[in-house]
């Protein structure tokens, strides 16, 4: 049986929304794979362990700091362990997620050395950390290290087979630095977004999951108990912030945005995640006259979509200086059918404006589109509520992002 092996450092991120389709295509197509990841949980600081079939998972040094040298130390190692695996094995097909950079180049430098010809794909989820959201001295301080850091990236590419990029943003990015050159060495490039496992059908046997499917995507625009188990007054204007909330999180925007709504209506904000600038977040939300309850961090599905479900509008509000496509929140969002009020840009900003999801905001225009958009009546409501559930069933859902993996997979083999 052929081999192929997946490398991921962040096991614990990556695996749910990405990894997993990629290990499901190839065992499909015949290979035999192992996914080699990282015993480092990068956001928790901790190592940490998972048992799963086909998992392989390999010690690394710790780190506390993002922006260090222990930090890059860490992704050095696991550069060199996984290259040192790959020698091992020998396999056939070899798949590398990043960050961190160091995958790419052992993963080349093991196709080079390799004496069988075997095919290399490199996916671009995240430039990390040139997309750090600094300005000013500190970016001109930070630059020569964020060259070095994307060059290692930028040298790697050039020997995929394919390359699989998050968003449009990340695809546009490379190839403006490299497009000549991959064109010439006939790489095969492909946006393929992140996925997640539908909200409204994760859990079929619950109260919502028997309404949808017995009744359809009506029955999820009904405002009925199973919704409204909070006790929240339904004349109630109810926002969720889902997700960490952090330095490239724009909490001074969400600030003046839930200030504008709640000029006009009574405001509750459910926050459901972690992070620094949680009180920030709530003090910001009370000062302006709207409710703050924070649920923690909730992973199951059914009660994200339980306290979510209702939602008459959703945050994805970031700074601008951070440089991504799309989020996972928005995921949880689209597949809830709930409008999102959005500062994103690239393929985010590009796709509700298609679909009529929501409305964009920034610190220039925020006012005037937070207005417009309380301004919609209710059949208009429904139908961004209707936009934001097909945007997501048309981009982001698991059965297409699959189909897109495999025949992306298909070509390059």
């Amino acid at each position: 049986m052929k081999k192929a092996v997946i490398v991921s450092c962040f096991d614990n991120y990556s695996y749910e929304v990405r990894t997993k389709y990629i290990e499901k295509v190839l065992r499909d197509m015949g290979y035999r794979t192992v996914i080699v990841a990282g015993d480092f949980d990068h956001r928790n600081k901790v190592t940490y362990h998972v048992e799963r079939d086909g998992l392989k998972m390999i010690h690394v040094p710790t780190y506390k700091r993002n922006l260090s040298v222990g930090r890059i130390y860490s992704h050095y190692i696991y550069g060199h362990k996984v290259e040192r695996i790959l020698r091992k094995i020998k396999p056939e097909l070899v798949y590398a997620i990043t960050p961190p950079n160091f995958e790419f180049s052992a993963v080349s430098n093991y196709k080079k050395k390799a004496k069988r010809d075997a095919k290399v794909v490199y996916d671009v989820v995240d430039m990390w950390p040139e997309t750090l959201p600094v300005t000013g001295m500190l970016k001109k301080l930070a630059s020569p290290f964020l060259s070095v850091w994307k060059s290692i990236r930028n040298k790697a590419l050039p020997d995929a087979d394919g390359i699989l990029y998050e968003c449009n943003l990340f695809r546009d990015t490379v190839n403006d630095d490299l497009g000549e050159i991959l064109s010439k060495k006939g790489v095969l490039q492909k946006r393929v977004y992140l996925c997640k496992k539908d909200s409204m059908i994760f859990e079929k046997s619950s109260p919502l999951g028997r309404a949808l499917t017995s009744g359809g995507f009506e029955s999820m625009l009904e405002k009925g108990p199973d919704f409204k188990e909070t006790g929240e007054n339904q004349n109630s204007f109810k926002i969720i912030y889902l997700g960490a909330i952090n330095n490239i999180t724009d909490i001074e925007l969400i600030g003046k945005v839930i200030a504008e709504i709640a000029k006009r209506r009574k405001v509750v904000l459910h926050f459901i995640g972690n992070g620094e600038g949680i009180d920030t977040l709530k003090e910001l939300t009370e000062a302006a006259g709207a409710r703050f309850i924070n649920h923690g961090i909730v992973y199951d599905e059914y009660e994200k979509a339980r306290i979510m479900g209702d939602a008459d509008a959703a945050l994805n509000i970031m700074k601008e200086t951070v440089y991504i496509g799309a989020t996972m929140k928005s995921l949880d969002y689209f597949s809830l059918g709930i409008p999102v009020i959005n500062s994103v840009k690239g393929d985010t900003a590009k796709l509700m404006e298609e679909y009529g999801a929501g409305v964009s905001v920034s610190n220039e225009n925020y006012k005037n589109n937070i207005r417009d958009f309380l301004s919609k009546d209710k059949n208009a409501v429904e139908d961004m509520r209707k936009a934001s559930r097909r945007l997501f069933l048309d981009n982001f859902e698991e059965e297409k992002i699959e189909g897109e993996l495999a025949e992306f997979f298909e070509m390059v083999l």
